[in-house]
């Protein structure tokens, strides 16, 4: 059974790790978007250069993206790992309004 000092003690720490991961989410953010403009800009400049280099049109998008496979990769490396913070941050909250619950219904005890 929990008391209110435990109780106390979990909310606050809660509350300091919701602290500490919405700090690192702008830089998930920011990975993110970055990975996407690198690797869109490394697909148009591909293409650029199949379709002066001759190729046939429907072979150039599937060519591109194949060659741009080490962009793609950090653009969906950054997608997910601003999502996983994202449910962490989720996860950290439903364990605090638990908490807050808990202690709501210990202080009317």
């Amino acid at each position: 059974m929990l008391d209110i000092v435990q109780v106390a003690n979990k909310i606050q720490s809660d509350i300091n790790n919701l602290r500490y991961l919405c700090n690192d989410l702008e830089s998930y953010a920011q990975r993110m978007a970055q990975g996407i403009a690198d690797y869109d800009k490394a697909l148009k400049i591909k293409m650029l250069e199949l379709r002066s280099a001759g190729m046939a049109v429907s072979m150039i998008e599937k060519t591109a993206k194949g060659d741009c496979h080490k962009e793609c990769l950090e653009k969906e490396l950054g997608i997910a790992l601003f999502k996983i913070q994202n449910t962490k941050i989720e996860a950290c909250k439903s364990s605090l309004m638990g908490y807050q619950s808990i202690n709501r219904h210990l202080s009317d005890v």
